[in-house]
């Protein structure tokens, strides 16, 4: 009878351990969406734009180690940024700094505390999506955030968007100080508001306006119940632009690196991706990649040598990710395309094959689908049928690519005598025709 009670009661606590985590699940969705959506509110919202920084949030969470980030949370710096309305704080670190994944910990933090009344809008910039360094869009999304949580937040965007786009086209573009300043009105539907952008230095030639236009939300004669954050690397622009704002240096922390690095060992020894069985081997790799991070032709297709994704995932971890959509790779952050692109022609050392000259993008993309397009194994055996067609396509998913896109890459280099070269063995009367190398 005892055990039958104990097990009521062991049930009874996992019930209201679910019920608590459902509520609080409810209370996060109700922090982004306070307001009755019907379609004709979801088209104007449209207009501002589409972007969805949640799922920048969601990765960078992802990347989060527990326990990493408490020395920026526990500074004096964010305490009083977070106490104070009207403050204004600027982070700033050096390249692979960490800065994306402290932004997720600030937003998390943040999004906790947040009810009706104390609302938080966030953004992420990310250099390999253009449209997230579009001040209209940045400020668009903004826009949205405050709308989805009030009322009147939503009154002032609909009489914005009559005024201003009456056909409610998901084309249009808003005027960037107009957008600003529906911002600044939107904030007086509460009584304080949080507003944190991580990457404004990743804008391009927008980096200049985007922080201006953020800057000036909050200047000392602004908005009083508006707080800001931004971050960023230390670029003179942008020091000049934020020279009101408290300013803390961010770097990558011993603490935290010894919990990431720790981690990871962990997993991929669990894994069986790695094996270590003296226990010193371990805390010596640790002491090392913490204490470093811290200094910081062939013819025919080679199947054997073709990599997977999963292995290129797994041993380049550090330097490629899979896109947020899921369809593509992608470098894992600007500043290994920075890197890559300065390596200048004339450098010397282990890193010059990996060199990416963006003037000469063209002409490797054109040798790559040529070679492709010129290996034997598609000078035969040619598709009868259009689901043979659909077939070759799924083995070989490259070669779609390469039979519709080799010609653009390489119109503007057949100079190249490698490029001309393949280009003429493609086209010799031995080779399938192209319409034929589609079906191959």
């Amino acid at each position: 009878m005892l055990g039958f009670v104990q097990s009521l009661s062991t049930q009874g606590a996992i019930k209201d351990s679910m019920d608590e985590i459902k509520l609080h699940l409810r209370q996060r969705h109700e922090t982004d969406i306070r307001i009755a959506l019907d379609a004709k509110r979801q088209k104007i919202l449209e207009t501002f734009g589409k972007i969805d920084p949640k799922k920048n949030q969601k990765m960078a969470s992802k990347l989060r180690q527990p326990g990493t980030g408490l020395w920026l949370i526990e500074s004096q710096e964010f305490l009083q940024w977070a106490r104070m309305d009207g403050s204004k704080l600027w982070l700033y670190g050096i390249p692979g700094a960490g800065k994306t994944v402290l932004a997720a910990t600030i937003i998390e933090e943040a999004l906790h505390t947040s009810d009706r009344n104390h609302t938080v809008a966030f953004f992420y910039c990310d250099y390999n999506d253009a449209a997230t360094q579009k001040p209209h869009l940045i400020l668009g999304s903004l826009i949205q955030q405050f709308a989805k949580q009030e009322e009147r937040g939503f009154e002032k965007v609909q009489e914005y968007c009559e005024w201003r786009n009456a056909e409610c086209r998901s084309d249009f573009e808003y005027d960037n100080q107009e957008l600003r300043n529906l911002v600044i009105d939107m904030t007086s539907s509460f009584e304080c508001v949080t507003i944190i952008v991580d990457g404004i230095d990743e804008c391009g030639t927008n980096t200049l306006e985007v922080t201006e236009l953020l800057a000036s939300l909050n200047l000392d004669d602004g908005v009083a119940n508006l707080k800001t954050l931004f971050l960023s690397r230390d670029e003179p622009d942008i020091r000049e632009k934020l020279g009101s704002y408290t300013q803390l240096a961010i770097g990558a922390r011993s603490s935290d690196l010894r919990l990431y690095v720790g981690a990871e060992i962990d997993t991929r020894i669990r894994k069986n991706k790695l094996r270590i069985k003296d226990q010193s081997l371990k805390e010596y790799i640790m002491e090392t990649l913490v204490n470093g991070a811290e200094g910081m032709g062939d013819t025919q297709r080679d199947e054997e040598s073709i990599p997977d994704k999963t292995e290129i995932l797994r041993w380049c971890s550090s330097l490629i990710r899979q896109a947020a959509d899921n369809d593509y790779l992608e470098l894992a952050h600007f500043t290994v395309k920075e890197f890559l692109q300065g390596i200048g022609p004339d450098s010397s050392g282990e890193f010059v094959a990996y060199r990416m000259d963006p003037d000469d993008c063209e002409n490797e993309l054109a040798k790559v689908c040529l070679t492709y397009l010129n290996f034997q194994d598609f000078d035969q055996d040619i598709a009868a049928n259009d689901n043979s067609t659909t077939r070759r396509f799924k083995e070989y998913p490259f070669r779609k690519y390469a039979v519709e896109t080799w010609d653009f890459h390489a119109q503007a280099c057949l100079h190249d005598d490698e490029v001309f070269s393949l280009t003429k063995k493609l086209l010799h009367p031995s080779k399938p025709t192209l319409d034929e190398a589609a079906n191959i």
